[in-house]
Formats: structure tokens, sequence, C-alpha cells
């Protein structure tokens, strides 16, 4: 580990192989509120591998309440699709209420989940600085990094720009149902064309998700 832990038990229950497996299911793309992977188990174990962690700073226990309350709202955005599926009186409405749902729960999960991130990243490297830790504070050569950064704040950079794509990704082909609820009877209906703008998007979020996914993994295995 690159840091060292103060007693065997809190290294024993650590809990950061949890942040790793979290990321499996958070880099896959969604379709409005359909998500194939749950994102509310991603962020419950999130929540488990800070359970003794928040302990040592106060920035993971910072992260630690956020993810506790992101894990609870996308456990709520994956009810939501019994009742946009089995509770809605007419299907005319359900491409109108996805966008409305998944545009809602993306600007609730990007509040809460950037300043999230934001303080798990400070906490590895606050805690390295004072424990000695190697791993989290290395910085990386000009050829592959921007020089003067060490690979914590390129991650999480990277992280807040996979967050926001994601969110973007799985709204935009939403948006184009807004053209067929038009009073002008000549405009066009781009909403026919909604299987081929998911899959564009479901193509662009696989792409992303996949290098974040592959820079998590290498990240929470060096920690």
């Amino acid at each position: 580990m690159s840091f060292s832990l103060k007693t065997k038990k809190l290294g024993k229950y650590m809990g950061f192989g949890f942040a790793a497996v979290s990321a499996i299911f958070l880099f896959n793309p969604d379709i409005a509120i359909i998500d194939v992977l749950p994102d509310f188990i991603g962020y419950l174990l999130l929540t488990l591998s800070l359970h003794w962690a928040r302990d040592l700073s106060p920035h993971f226990e910072n992260a630690w309440r956020k993810f506790r309350i992101l894990s609870l709202m996308t456990f709520f955005k994956t009810l939501s699709l019994l009742w946009v599926f089995g509770g809605l009186k007419s299907a005319q409405e359900r491409p109108t209420m996805m966008l409305l749902l998944s545009f809602c729960f993306c600007i609730c999960e990007l509040i809460w989940g950037i300043p999230a991130w934001r303080s798990l990243i400070e906490g590895f490297i606050i805690h390295s600085q004072l424990s000695g830790g190697e791993y989290p504070l290395i910085e990386k050569g000009a050829k592959s990094y921007r020089p003067g950064k060490n690979i914590s704040i390129i991650f999480r950079d990277f992280t807040i720009f996979f967050m926001i794509a994601k969110a973007f990704l799985s709204n935009i082909a939403e948006f184009s149902v807004l053209s067929d609820h038009s009073y002008d009877d000549t405009a066009f209906d781009w909403y026919r064309f909604i299987g081929l703008y998911r899959i564009i998007a479901i193509f662009a979020g696989v792409l992303i998700g996949i290098i974040w996914l592959v820079r998590a993994l290498s990240f929470f295995r060096g920690i």
C-alpha cells in the first residue's frame, strides 16, 4: 500500500478494493434513466470503501457522505424505471418523462459527484504527504502528461470530464423528443431517429468510459 496504516485492523478493513470494483458499475453509459450496470451499486461500493478510511481525513469523511447520498439518489433513479414503464397511463408521455427525470438526476449527480471525487482524491494526496506515501504524488513526464501534475490530479480532472461527458451523452439524444411537441406543423420530427442518436451516444460513452475505467483501476490498484 502506498501509505502506512496506523492499525492492523484498519489495514484489514480498509476496503479500497471495493473502490476498484465500483468503477466497473460506473463506467458504462446510460440511456436516459436506463442503466445496465446500476450506478447505485458503484456508489454503494465507494461508500463501503471509505467506511474505515473516513476516520483518517476530513476529506475522506466528506467524500463518504456525498457518495452515500449519491448511492441513495441513483437507487431512486433505478426505481423510477418502474414508474416510467409501468405507472404512466399514457405511453406517449414516456419519452418526455424520461428526458425530465434523466436531466434532473444527472444535474444532481454532478452537484454531489464532482465534489465527492475531488474530496476523495485530495484525501489521498494529503494523507500521502503526511504519512510519506509515494504513489498518489508521482509526477508523470511531459511526453504523456502535462508536467507538474501528479497522477492523482490527472485522474481527478479526467474523472470530472468523464462525469460531465456521461451526463451529456445520456441526455443529448433524448432532447429530440422536444421536436415532437412543436406547435409548428412543418417542423421536422427528429425523434423518429432516436435509435440512431442513442447508438452514437452509447458508442461515444463506451469509448470514454473504457478509458476512465482503465485509469480508475490503475489508480486504485496503485493506492
